[in-house]
């Protein structure tokens, strides 16, 4: 199952909240609590981006432009909230900027609350415990899966040019003229 669809999105959301309890426990200790989160915030993003994908490869070319730029957001975060932060903005950019299309005020309003209500869902439930950040966690993607039950919304298409439909059709003409040959050149042949 693909991830960019509501369950999908609602599953990874599960498994990326779930790894941040391990996460945590190993890295917490080494980069401190809430940088370690940070980390894992921008790293998730930027795996979100591939999962929810039209296809495999656009998710993979757009996925390492969100490593990139998760690398320049927690490289240049003075803090870690400026990295959770970061992470928002990059899913937002990588969404409605490279995956999918729909009307610039629309994409700009709905990446907008999406990023906002995401980030103050899991404010909202957070918790100091390990437990408590994973719910965060899973809050905010659980606010992203969202993103799929709005309509209005396309697949971008590849940067590949696209058939002149006149070119198109004139191929398709070839193509006949080509077998109607075909059929009278083996009914020539069966005649003599």
């Amino acid at each position: 199952m693909r991830g960019n669809s509501l369950f999908g999105s609602l599953a990874f959301g599960l498994l990326a909240a779930l790894g941040s309890i391990p996460w945590t426990m190993v890295c917490g200790p080494i980069l401190g609590r809430l940088w370690a989160l940070a980390i894992y915030s921008l790293a998730m993003v930027a795996l979100y981006v591939v999962v929810i994908a039209p296809n495999w490869s656009r998710g993979v070319a757009i996925g390492g432009l969100a490593v990139g730029l998760a690398g320049v957001a927690g490289l240049l975060a003075p803090w870690p909230a400026e990295a959770i932060f970061g992470a928002a903005l990059i899913l937002a950019i990588a969404r409605s900027g490279f995956l999918y299309r729909q009307a610039p005020a629309r994409a700009l309003a709905l990446e907008g609350a999406l990023a906002i209500g995401g980030l103050l869902f899991a404010y909202a439930v957070a918790g100091p415990t390990l437990l408590g950040a994973a719910l965060a966690i899973w809050s905010f993607f659980l606010v992203q899966s969202l993103y799929f039950l709005v309509g209005g919304r396309r697949d971008r298409v590849s940067d590949e040019p696209a058939v002149d439909p006149f070119e198109k059709a004139r191929q398709r003409a070839l193509a006949l003229m080509d077998s109607g040959r075909f059929l009278s050149s083996s009914r020539d042949s069966t005649k003599g």
